[in-house]
Order: C-alpha cells, then structure tokens, then sequence
C-alpha cells in the first residue's frame, strides 16, 4: 500500500520523508519509484529499529534537513502517517489545526462518524481496555491511545529526549505517559481509518501484556 499512501498525500505538504525500516518485500525501491512534483520525497533505510524508532528517525531527518539548510527555518508540523494506507489524508488539516492550541495532536477514531470503518472486533476491544489503562495511568482522559496519526511542532521535539527512548509498538503509549509526567498539553481530534486487506505485525499475545505493564507502572508511579 505505500505507494497509494504516498500518492494520497496533498501536494501543499513541504515535503514527504519515508522511512524503510528493513522492508524486504520492495517497499523502498516502490517508494523511490514515486514522484512528486510540488515538495521533495525522501527515503531513508533504516534496520528493522521498530516503528517507534522509525517515527524518531523521521523526526531526526526533519531535523537535519533543517539544521542543513535544506528545509527553511520555521515553526514546522512533522505529520506521522502509516505507510499501510490506514490514515485518511483529509484529515490533516483537522490535526494542524490542533497545533494552534497545544504542542501535540493526536487522531481519535472513535469520535469520528467513519472512524472504525472495518477495524476488527478484537482491535476495537483492545484499544478500548488500553484507553481505560491509559487514561489511569497518565491522569488524563484518552480516547484512542493507540492511534498513530498525531503532528507535532518540530520545533519542541528536538527538546523532547524520550521520543528516541521507545523503538517498538506501543509509541503512542510511551508518548501519552511521557508528555503526563511532564505537563504537555495534548489533544485528539477526529480521524477516520482505512481498513483494506492488510496484516498487521501486532502479536497481541505479546504486545498487550507488555503495554499493560508499562501502564501499569505508569500509574503506581503516580501513586
């Protein structure tokens, strides 16, 4: 789905940088394929670090391209979208708009009218039991703990040191307990998600005991 996912991404965006994080099926000679006429399109291979480490090396390209000249200087959104297709691009404006207000913005699929669309029972579950452990264990109510699709002000992450800490699944988690402990606003806005035929790398026997332990830390660490 990379290339559609790529291909879907408005043309106002500055630009696009992909990161291949080990693929062995194509994906990055796909998404090198692909062309863009109004921002540039950066791959960068990376070596199975995670998606968690893949979003920070994206942060850390965003970083350099403006450390180097290559991107101007400016109060810029870095926008996470999954290469799976899963996230609506119409919705990036809605995620921006939040920036206004607050330095992170985070999706909620489950205030949007569409928002589920053919998400799995079992996934609709889950997602419900770790935004009750989340909300408990950061004090804050969080609707979608799971979804991925946030923007952040580039600006403020290059000051946020435990963005690099967390490489596996359960980011988005590590991100809500972090942003807590330290008093950042955030906030969820309505996204829509996209499901077609693709499979997710999530083992749930494995990845929900571990989140669910990091919450639970997080919670008896506020007492």
């Amino acid at each position: 789905h990379i290339a559609a996912a790529i291909d879907s991404i408005p043309e106002w965006v500055d630009a696009v940088v992909v990161i291949d994080d080990g693929s062995n099926d194509g994906t990055g000679e796909v998404a090198r394929a692909r062309e863009r006429t109004e921002s540039p399109l950066l791959v960068l291979r990376t070596n199975g670090i995670g998606v968690g480490g893949a979003i920070s090396a994206g942060y850390r390209i965003l970083h350099d391209l403006v450390d180097a000249g290559l991107l101007p200087n400016g109060d810029w959104a870095a926008v996470v979208m999954a290469g799976d297709g899963q996230m609506d691009p119409l919705d990036i404006p809605g995620l921006l708009a939040g920036l206004e207000l607050v330095p992170f913005v985070k999706g909620n699929r489950f205030s949007h009218p569409d928002g589920l669309g053919r998400m799995p029972l079992r996934r609709r579950v889950g997602s419900r039991i770790l935004s009750l452990l989340t909300s408990l264990a950061t004090g804050q109510k969080v609707h979608d703990p799971q979804c991925g699709y946030t923007a952040v002000r580039l600006s403020v992450v290059r000051h946020w040191d435990w963005v690099h800490q967390w490489s596996g699944y359960g980011y988005p988690n590590w991100w809500l307990l972090k942003l807590a402990e330290r008093s950042i606003p955030f906030k969820e806005v309505p996204v829509r998600s996209v499901y077609r035929n693709e499979q997710s790398g999530i083992r749930v026997r494995r990845f929900l005991p571990k989140i669910s332990l990091l919450l639970f830390s997080g919670l008896w660490r506020r007492g």
